[in-house]
């Protein structure tokens, strides 16, 4: 919180008044299955933060988040984005890379109370997160709403070893409510080498490639469907040492997720009814060994546009690797 105010300090005081600043809190208990990896039960704190939104000019706009959990803070998002047109914006300092739906979408948009396996194998291989780097958003005025994004991104995330990563992605709206998109990320791994005369290796290119897909229709004024899927496919880099030139095995991963949701009438304290179900898929390698796969019913009440309470059964079974499990969690979600 301390941070928070810091930066309200710092801006102008004709900024003063215009600062957006705003938070969530995600709240759970967890009925673990695999009582092997710790208690059977337990509540969580699973995020907490607020956000600070402030203009710096008029095409120039500073935004930050402070992320705390019982016993540490860090600073989530640091960036500044300038605008020179309505079609052209650039983003730079501290934020997510523009590669891989399963990630870049924000806690309170996901259909499920957890992201998916995509989500977790992009993130372990840096090819998704968040890391210092610059990014440009051009959304011309044409023929199905093209959206192209790119950015450069250096070291940073799970593995501090990296050279630098790229990442490109283009989204379209071919009819209203659909959204079609691909994209592609590429990172070098660099290693200490004695036995090249600089001392230091670096791998060829290491890339990822997905392709995602989102629908939402509205059946009436209070029912409405939300369908949302993505394939990626890309090089394991972490299963061979590509520095010195061995070749990687190749992942693949894909998830897709469903909501219908229904607004009530004359219900006190309840906006809504939601039911969902989202499943995953993680090969890690080529051959096939190791696949697992997650797939999470949910049902939630609306509370207010601000606040939900989601129910869910996160099944985890696993082709090769540890036994079958599942989770019943309980979640309370608030943003303000």
């Amino acid at each position: 919180m301390s941070r928070a105010v810091f930066l309200l300090v710092l801006l102008p005081v004709s900024s003063v008044a215009a600062v957006e600043v705003s938070g969530h809190v995600f709240t759970r208990f967890v009925n673990h299955g695999n009582v092997s990896a710790g208690p059977s039960g337990e509540f969580l704190i699973r995020r907490a933060g607020i956000t600070v939104k402030s203009p710096l000019g008029s095409n120039l706009e500073m935004e930050a988040e402070l992320e705390a959990l019982p016993g540490s803070a860090a600073l989530n998002d640091c960036f500044i984005l300038w605008s020179p047109s309505d079609a052209l914006g650039f983003t730079m300092g501290y934020f997510k890379m523009p590669f891989c739906a399963a990630t870049t979408k924000s806690n309170w948009n996901l259909l499920s109370v957890e992201r998916t396996l995509t989500h977790e194998i992009a993130k372990d291989l840096d090819y998704s997160g968040r890391f210092p780097g610059m990014a440009a958003e051009f959304s011309p005025p044409l023929p199905l709403s093209p959206v192209f994004t790119a950015g450069a991104f250096s070291r940073g995330g799970v593995h501090e070893d990296l050279e630098m990563r790229y990442a490109a992605v283009l989204d379209i709206s071919p009819v209203s409510g659909l959204t079609v998109g691909g994209g592609i990320a590429c990172l070098r791994v660099g290693e200490t080498n004695l036995m090249e005369p600089s001392g230091y290796s670096v791998s060829s290119i290491q890339k990822a490639f997905a392709g995602h897909i989102a629908l939402k229709h509205s059946f009436s004024f209070n029912t409405s469907l939300r369908l949302e899927g993505e394939y990626m496919t890309g090089e394991n880099w972490e299963e061979a040492d590509v520095a010195f030139g061995e070749e990687p095995p190749r992942f693949r991963s894909c998830w897709a997720s469903g909501l219908l949701e229904h607004r009530l009438r004359g219900v006190p304290g309840l906006r809504s009814l939601e039911g969902g179900l989202s499943w995953s898929l993680s090969v890690p390698e080529t051959d096939g060994e190791y696949e697992s796969r997650v797939l999470a019913p949910m049902i939630g009440v609306g509370i207010t546009s601000s606040a939900r309470v989601r129910f869910t059964m996160i099944n985890r079974t696993f082709e090769d690797d540890g036994p079958d499990y599942s989770d019943i969690v309980a979640e309370l979600a608030v943003r303000f």
